[in-house]
């Protein structure tokens, strides 16, 4: 996926050391629930009445200061709970309703600074939440219903400035390709929440847009931006998978990648350029292989390799060149096996063949070459399956000298050379 894991980051949370429960932010540790139940090393006070709770209960630190306390009626919190630092500085004060959280909860710093703000109802987070830095600037804010993030959530920097938005309101279809409805059909109801996230790079403009589903994966069309404004990436998903287009970017504003996928595999063209626009590697792919002609080029423009493959197999001749556009090696694929040693076997051994192809001067060209205008030769003089040089063939074949699949090819290419 290159570029998009490096650039995507994921919120984190922090949970309750004992029973697991998500907690807000500001506490690390056990949750207020789970204090109350274990308790801490130092004393604490309390009443039962028919073996429940009832009236105030404090619990206190080793060094003797208030930890938290709240009061109890027939066994269920009610009214307001207060924790506090080793310092006695509040920590979080929150209202209780027949054991669920209800009303105003505030969170705050141990200089005493507020850290978070937000509503309660039935014990589940409800309203405006607000989270604060330590110098009182505005952190994150959005709104929660039954315990679900929803519509627009913002964070900033500690200066003010916007870092990030996310609406959680996104249709999920609405923000698939066209060409992507189908494969979106096939997902579960579950997998179909999104939200849309945009970020903000430090002097102001964007740094990424676009579109997570439930688990945060990119789903839809998403795009990272330079600092200077300039695109950096372009991409399609389906739940973190790429599919459609993918394109990457140079900073100067150039193409840098431009991929086709299919559900996550290379489908369709592949092409990498230079920085100055020049090509460097077009390819194509078949369901994440290599299919047909893959060219790769110097950063002068002329040509470095060519080659052919037929589903990730390497078939066809093969050439390397060097900058000058002179040919430094050629091989001769057949079903991903190099055939070039029965090409040149064919050549030497096949004496009619060689007459016909080589001066003095020629053969003094390495054994290769001589190999590449032999397999020419054959394709481009109409060669039948009557001539000599099938006749050369069948012998070489009884010898052992060739294998009978280097021959079937060959006769192949005879065969169609005379249609």
């Amino acid at each position: 996926m290159g570029i998009f894991g490096k650039l995507f980051k994921k919120t984190e949370i922090n949970k309750c050391e004992i029973c697991g429960e998500i907690i807000h932010s500001d506490i690390i540790g056990p949750c207020l629930s789970c204090k109350e139940k274990v308790g801490t090393k130092a004393d604490h006070e309390g009443e039962y009445k028919d073996d429940q709770q009832v009236g105030l209960r404090k619990v206190y630190y080793e060094n003797g200061q208030l930890e938290f306390e709240g009061e109890y009626k027939d066994g269920k919190k009610v009214g307001l709970w207060k924790m506090y630092y080793e310092n006695g500085q509040l920590k979080n004060e929150v209202r209780f309703k027949d054991d669920q959280k209800e009303g105003l909860c505030k969170s705050y710093l141990e200089n005493g600074q507020l850290f978070g703000e937000g509503e309660y109802k039935d014990g589940k987070k409800v309203g405006l939440w607000k989270v604060y830095y330590e110098n009182g600037q505005l952190l994150s804010e959005g709104k929660y219903k039954d315990d679900q993030q929803v519509g627009l959530w913002k964070e900033y920097r500690e200066n003010g400035q916007l870092i990030e938005e996310f609406n959680n309101e996104v249709n999920s279809k609405a923000a698939l390709q066209e060409e992507d409805q189908k494969s979106f059909s096939n997902t579960s109801s579950d997998k179909s929440k999104t939200k849309e996230v945009i970020e903000y790079h430090d002097n102001g403009k964007l740094l990424k847009k676009g579109i997570l589903d439930i688990d945060e994966k990119p789903h839809g069309n998403f795009k990272f931006w330079f600092p200077s404004g300039n695109i950096q990436m372009d991409g399609n998903f389906i739940h973190g998978v790429n599919h459609g287009s993918y394109k990457e970017y140079f900073e100067n504003g150039n193409l840098h990648k431009e991929f086709n996928y299919k559900n996550g595999e290379q489908h369709g063209k592949n092409n990498e350029y230079y920085e100055d626009g020049s090509k460097n590697i077009i390819s194509k792919y078949k369901e994440g292989k290599l299919h047909g002609l893959r060219e790769q080029y110097y950063p002068s423009n002329s040509l470095e390799m060519r080659t052919t493959f037929s589903e990730g197999i390497k078939e066809g001749v093969h050439t390397y060149l060097d900058e000058h556009g002179e040919i430094i090696e050629q091989k001769v694929f057949k079903d991903g096996r190099d055939i070039m040693p029965e090409l040149i076997k064919l050549v030497y051994d096949g004496g009619h063949i060689m007459q016909s192809l080589f001066t003095a001067e020629s053969e003094k060209v390495e054994k290769w070459t001589m190999a590449q205008r032999m397999y020419d030769y054959v394709k481009n003089n109409n060669l039948n399956v009557e001539s000599s040089e099938a006749s050369i063939l069948n012998k070489l074949l009884e010898e052992g000298k060739i294998t009978k699949e280097f021959y079937d090819v060959t006769i192949d290419i005879l065969k169609k050379n005379n249609q």
